[in-house]
């Protein structure tokens, strides 16, 4: 078997027994659950997309969803994101921007600055703002969850979130 296929098998054989141990099992246990191709983790579900857009249209196509471009909280759900980031080997927009204030870098949905909320992951002298016009928080694959700015008009694939909730429950037995 080429090698090239059998990473391609493999990426799928572990996406498909990950999504069933996120989705299914995580449903089952607190009753919560996400609609159908979310993820679920600490009462969020998470949409990772398999389309890439600039960061502005990404925020506008999760809100369209009902949900936002991702706002990571704390590092287990960095590191949450980072497993499928990494399984993916894709690179996604986050919700965070300076847009609006040049270095005051903010949850654009919630408006809660990284100063405030205690917990960001920047890479080794990230943000650095190259040309003066990386307004935009992405995360790559391979960066152990490590957050940097880029350009906005760039495209990438995109997280949404919104919260866990009552989308249906599985059925008891």
């Amino acid at each position: 078997m080429n090698l090239n296929i059998f990473v391609h098998w493999f990426k799928h054989v572990v996406m498909d027994y990950m999504f069933i141990t996120y989705c299914f099992c995580d449903r089952y246990n607190t009753g919560l659950v996400c609609p159908h191709g979310w993820m679920e983790y600490d009462n969020s579900c998470y949409l990772f997309s398999k389309e890439e857009e600039q960061w502005t249209h990404a925020a506008i196509l999760c809100s369209a969803l009902g949900s936002k471009l991702v706002e990571i909280e704390t590092k287990d759900e960095n590191n949450f994101l980072t497993t499928f980031i990494d399984l993916y080997n894709e690179i996604y927009w986050i919700g965070l921007s300076d847009v609006q204030k040049e270095d005051d870098w903010m949850w654009m949905d919630s408006k809660e600055t990284l100063t405030n909320l205690g917990y960001s992951n920047w890479f080794n002298q990230q943000p650095d703002n190259v040309n003066g016009n990386e307004n935009c928080g992405r995360i790559a694959p391979n960066t152990s969850g490590a957050w940097n700015d880029f350009h906005c008009t760039a495209t990438h694939r995109y997280i949404c979130e919104t919260p866990s909730g009552p989308y249906g429950k599985l059925p008891s037995g």
